[in-house]
């Protein structure tokens, strides 16, 4: 650790090093193009350059998308400070979790073209990120902190908007790509990409496009009881995905209008599990999302804007043995379906040099599910046979959250001019959540221009996430179970978020630093229940009640957050971030809602304790798979015109995530177990060959370094990946 302290403090004074030296040099450096893109959507819903906003906001723009040698969207993400993405580095289509400044992975609003792209059908509503790719994304805009007032429920740790292509030029232009890689001994990996869009002078435009990715991966199980960090190399799951988008708009002086398609499917077989088998274990998944945007400038000052969208999902699950010799035959299916409608319509009004915004909107989601699960079992004693059906206990489980939000982004100079330098951003939304009643969301966001280079802010803001659908009212209890899992009188999680900072831009340097600090309250979680007529030494099998999830205290995450992104000279640039993050969770008896419970025990699944024998508060520091630390260098080098040459190291620091302990009650539970720190270094080469062909090579993890992102599952080991594009 202390080398690792080391290398941190000498980054920093690097980093440091280098803004001093930009800014010394700031006449030279003036001459080379800025290649770090200044306007952002997603922060106050219009064009804004990111020096007047006082938030902390990255736009990853198309040039550095085109030129990335990412092959997907969590991949361009982990490189940004803040975020860790458990799954980004394991198999291809393995389950990706986002975690934005230590918030829960269903805290950060995820979208694509200002559409909330959640799955309601999931455990918690979050989306998995692996079904997102790069094909079609123009940009990518990263908001940080609470953005409740503007984005509503789910946006607690932070907002993502992923933006496709608008920007079409008159006449046919087509695009086709082809990757192929390994990452292991005998796996593969292909990725093909093709488009064509086309746009008449009229101002009419589409496109239609296609992205396939498929591999044979690594079977990612390892059994850390006996073989710690040891990569096994049984060639088992396999996924097969494609993504299919289109878009149909019209755009001429003051209006765009477009509808767009993108239909996602994968089928994937599932790895070996971590400590137990998952034999003959396959996945399926389809979903198909519209989106309709209208965008009109009624006036220079006004504008208007609807934006509308339907989404569907399935998904099932097959677990078959029932063909196997051995003793025990299982089987299981799980079949998930669920819908998500949205409409807003927002007004946006320029009076001198105050911003006022207005919006209303809907957002309307519903589930079904079905398992089947059976299973016989022989011992030389004798054996049992069991088998259940279950369906969602409400029919058609359904929420809707209608809202209202206004936002002022008001400039001193409204007042006088020599308060010029002073803004202040006021925002309040209310929302109206179908079985819950009404939540206000509100922020305070005052920030100062120091020079025309420099911006200083301070926000407050307060947010909330809705319970999913799935904890409300799904499916899964055990036959018999008096409590059941689902628990339709879970609260909102409610939050109070602080966040000050500074920007500071000169040149070809861009700096940001900020520090955050996050309490949620009514936190969900997933809990076991016992009979409370007995100690807790005594209980037993027979004492079992069932699972559920229920509010039990409060989340608390705060940290550190530094990036820089420098132009040496025209032929060298860095890029660097750093997150220091610190969290906890702290548990109350006083938080259970005993009427759900029935004054039973409750025992907490994660850290097994229980909270209602003379256990008041249970505080467990350290948030599960979140790392307090985390580091991102990218040095870029350009020698020739046509060649670019980089490196990225990345440092991820230790972490915890839970392991099954027996001994952890009656029914055992999930043991805190600490992950080792681990640092990555990758290296990308991209050749223009002609005009429009290029060529790039890319290997990952090149000293072959063995790591953890979750405890059983082995991440990928040295891979190499070679592609090569064609664009007209």
């Amino acid at each position: 650790m202390k080398k690792n302290k080391a290398m941190l403090l000498c980054i920093v004074a690097c980093a440091v090093h280098m803004h001093a030296w930009a800014q010394t040099n700031s006449d030279s450096l003036a001459r080379v193009k800025d290649s770090i893109r200044t306007v952002t959507i997603t922060a106050t819903r219009s064009n804004k350059n990111i020096m007047d906003v006082g938030r902390d906001v990255t736009v990853i723009g198309p040039e550095q998308i085109k030129n990335s040698p990412c092959n997907t969207i969590a991949e361009l993400l982990s490189q940004q400070a803040g975020i860790y993405i458990i799954g980004a580095g394991q198999n291809p289509g393995a389950i990706q979790s986002l975690f934005l400044r230590g918030a829960d992975e269903n805290h950060t609003a995820i979208m694509i073209d200002g559409v909330p792209i959640n799955d309601p059908s999931s455990a918690d509503g979050a989306i998995d990120i692996s079904q997102l790719s790069l094909a079609d994304v123009e940009k990518v805009e990263i908001v940080r902190g609470s953005h409740s007032t503007l984005y509503g429920s789910s946006s607690i740790g932070g907002v993502i908007n992923i933006i496709t292509k608008k920007k079409y030029t008159p006449g046919v232009h087509a695009g086709i790509s082809e990757t192929v890689g390994e990452f292991g001994t005998g796996t593969n990996f292909f990725n093909e990409n093709a488009y064509v869009n086309y746009m008449a002078q009229g101002g009419i435009y589409a496109e239609v496009g296609y992205n396939r990715v498929d591999d044979k991966g690594l079977d990612a199980a390892v059994d850390t009881l006996k073989h710690p960090l040891a990569y096994q190399q049984n060639v088992h799951n396999n996924m097969d995905r494609g993504d299919f988008f289109s878009k149909l708009g019209y755009r001429t002086n003051g209006l765009n209008a477009f509808v767009e398609y993108r239909n996602y499917n994968q089928s994937f077989s599932f790895p070996e599990g971590a400590f137990s088998p998952a034999n003959n274990y396959f996945g399926y998944l389809n979903r198909n999302l519209y989106i309709g945007h209208i965008g009109w400038d009624v006036t220079p000052a006004f504008h208007l804007q609807y934006i509308g969208s339907y989404s569907n999902m399935h998904r099932r699950y097959i677990q078959d043995s029932t063909s196997n010799s051995d003793t025990s035959k299982f089987f299981q299916s799980q079949y998930y379906t669920s819908s998500n409608t949205t409409n807003e319509i927002q007004a946006s009004y320029d009076i001198k040099t105050t911003k006022l915004t207005i919006g209303v909107g809907s957002n309307y989601e519903k589930m079904s599910s079905n398992t089947n699960f059976g299973e016989n079992t022989f011992y030389p004693s004798g054996g049992y046979s069991y088998a259940f059906s279950d369906t969602s206990n409400v029919p058609g489980p359904h929420q809707t959250i209608s809202d209202a939000f206004i936002q002022a982004d008001i400039n001193g100079a409204t007042f006088a001019p020599e308060l010029k330098a002073f803004s202040i951003l006021l925002g309040s939304r209310l929302s109206s959540i179908s079985g819950f009643g009404n939540n206000v969301s509100y922020e305070i966001n005052p920030y100062v221009k120091i020079d025309k280079n420099s911006t200083l802010y301070f926000s407050y803001s307060t947010g909330f996430n809705a319970p999913a659908l799935y904890q409300l009212y799904g499916p899964d209890d055990m036959p018999g179970d008096p409590i059941s899992l689902a628990n339709n009188s879970l609260k909102p999680e409610t939050s109070n978020s602080y966040e000050i900072g500074i920007k500071h831009r000169v040149s070809n340097v861009y700096f940001t630093l900020s520090w955050y600090n996050t309490v949620v309250t009514n936190y969900i979680d997933y809990v076991y229940l016992w009979t409370k007529n007995k100690p807790v030494d005594s209980l037993n099998y027979l004492d079992f009640l069932g699972d559920s999830y229920l509010n039990v205290g409060k989340e608390t995450t705060k940290g550190l957050e530094m990036n820089i992104a420098v132009k040496l000279n025209a032929k060298v640039s860095v890029n660097a971030n750093i997150s220091i993050l610190s969290s906890s969770l702290s548990y109350s008896s006083s938080s259970i809602d005993t009427t759900h419970t029935h004054g039973n025990q409750v025992q907490l699944f994660n850290g097994g304790d229980f909270l209602s024998q003379g256990n008041g508060s249970v505080q467990n520091t350290g948030l599960l798979r979140r790392p307090g630390t985390m580091v991102n260098v990218t040095i870029t080098y350009d020698p020739i015109p046509k060649l670019a040459l980089s490196a990225q190291i990345r440092y991820v620091g230790s972490h915890t995530d839970a392991q099954y302990a027996p001994t952890l009650g009656p029914y055992g539970a999930d043991a805190y177990t600490n992950l080792p720190d681990y640092t990555l270094l990758d290296l990308y080469a991209r050749y223009q060959l002609y005009k429009g062909l290029s060529a790039t090579l890319r290997i990952e993890n090149v000293f072959n370094t063995n790591y953890y992102e979750i405890l059983g599952y082995s991440t990928l080991g040295r891979s190499i990946y070679f592609n090569i594009s064609y664009a007209f």
